[in-house]
């Protein structure tokens, strides 16, 4: 009898292992992210060249909260894009909310954001100085993307370039290209950190009298097999 029992038991616990109760599965679904701009406010109007703060809150049910210091706020982007043309502010609404390019995805998730920001200097050199050095072509995105993968020294006085092993090539690849293209844009500038302050300029050669489009974005880590998601908030401000 004890052992029909112990049988049974072990049967149970395989049919429990390849078929999980729903509760378990609904535990291991991944959630996306609610990003949420709260400073500024869409549809106000600020001074050029003026410092605005801007603050960004993130809610993940796997994650956790960014008042709770319980996201890596590093991970957490804002992306401010000049549109010279005020009527075309609702497309751009709607190409802000597509999801990051699997370069800028691999850059936030990466520790690049500890040592590097877009056009400020940081611990090592920033973005747009890198392209001044090693200026868009595949020659260059290959020497760059070698040097993320297996890290340098020298290069920018005695800073060292950690390696990053957990990348492929093609991975790091996609990072420098995202660089090169988006360095050549002008047009927009990119803030890591979920608080921060932003100064509103008209890129040299744009007409006056556009708008700016404020995106925030915030990838997830995931949740047991699942995808990692991305959310996303757009604010418009300084229209007519």
């Amino acid at each position: 009898m004890i052992m029909a029992r112990d049988s049974l038991f072990i049967l149970l616990s395989c049919v429990a292992a390849v078929y999980p109760s729903p509760k378990a599965a609904l535990a291991q679904q991944n959630n996306r992210p609610l990003v949420k701009i709260t400073t500024p406010e869409a549809g106000r109007r600020y001074p050029l060249t003026t410092l605005i703060p801007y603050v960004i809150e993130v809610s993940d049910k796997e994650d956790g909260e960014s008042r709770y210091d319980e996201i890596n706020t590093l991970e957490v982007y804002l992306t401010v894009r000049y549109v010279e043309d005020a009527s075309q502010a609702t497309n751009a609404r709607k190409e802000a909310n597509e999801p990051d390019v699997p370069g800028f995805v691999l850059l936030q998730k990466s520790n690049c954001v500890n040592c590097h920001a877009f056009n400020e200097p940081k611990i090592g050199p920033s973005y747009a100085e890198i392209t001044r050095r090693y200026p868009p072509s595949k020659a260059n995105e290959t020497t760059l993307a070698k040097k993320i993968l297996d890290g340098s020294t020298g290069v920018w006085g005695n800073m060292v370039m950690p390696a990053h092993p957990e990348l492929t090539m093609e991975q790091t690849q996609q990072i420098v290209s995202w660089i090169f293209q988006k360095t050549q844009d002008g047009k927009s500038n990119y803030y890591s950190g979920a608080n921060g302050a932003i100064r509103l300029t008209i890129p040299a050669g744009a007409s006056p009298g556009g708008v700016f489009i404020m995106r925030a974005s915030y990838t997830d880590h995931g949740a047991g097999k699942d995808t990692p998601l991305q959310g996303t908030d757009v604010v418009v401000i300084n229209e007519q």
